[in-house]
């Protein structure tokens, strides 16, 4: 059982201030808090392999490979585009 002296000590040491209203509840919370930790003590874990991630998907992606296009296809692609050099299309800059 959490006594009201070590909530006061626990806040001292969090460099916290609380009032006497809020040491009586952290003293039912703390209290609340440890006994569940008594009932995760008494889990049955014999045989369970411990997790080494809360996540066990992983990231799919695919390759970063370049398509080979016909000439044609890339002018007509330039084309469409509003400003041109070079036979590429030229956009703003997005970094200084």
């Amino acid at each position: 059982m959490v006594l009201k002296k070590d909530v006061i000590r626990i806040a001292q040491l969090a460099r916290i201030q609380v009032s006497n209203k809020e040491v009586e509840k952290f003293v039912g919370e703390f209290s609340d808090i440890l006994t569940y930790f008594d009932t995760l003590k008494k889990a049955k874990l014999k045989g369970i392999q411990p997790m080494t991630h809360s996540v066990t998907s992983q990231n799919v992606v695919r390759k970063d490979e370049g398509k080979k296009v016909s000439v044609e296809v890339k002018n007509k692609l330039v084309a469409m585009t509003e400003t041109t050099k070079g036979g590429f299309s030229k956009v703003k800059a997005i970094l200084q």
